[in-house]
């Protein structure tokens, strides 16, 4: 089994996202640190429960658990890349248009929050 955790890895590591390697890198080792966390997180959870009982059987579940994990990642990449793909059939209006929306609500919900925090603060003021 831990020879498919290498080879999901090598792979996992090897994707593009943003094209630069340096940013890729970083992308990366940060999703998998998460990944592992969420594995021992799991493998915790089955502890508690007695599911698991020792440290062999830990060792697998950990490794079946961190399996599942990279593949179900690497299922939400690949829906990343088609969503990418699609974008770019996209005139060059819409690409510009779109997030500049999408931009400007983001800006708009964030000066409300604020907004309404500002106004609400004072109802708690003792």
């Amino acid at each position: 089994m831990k020879k498919w955790i290498v080879i999901l890895l090598t792979l996992f590591t090897s994707i593009s996202i943003t094209g630069l390697s340096f940013i890729d890198n970083l992308i990366l080792n940060r999703i998998i640190a998460i990944l592992v966390a969420f594995a021992f997180f799991f493998v915790g959870i089955l502890y508690k429960f007695g599911f698991i009982i020792g440290k062999e059987e830990g060792q697998e579940a950990f490794k079946g658990v961190l399996i599942v994990l990279l593949i179900f990642a690497f299922v939400i990449y690949l829906g990343i890349r088609k969503f990418q793909n699609w974008v770019l059939l996209w005139p060059l209006a819409l690409k510009i248009i779109v997030p500049s929306v999408l931009g400007l609500v983001f800006i708009c919900v964030i000066i409300g929050a604020i907004y309404d925090y500002i106004n609400n603060s004072d109802q708690y003021d003792n």
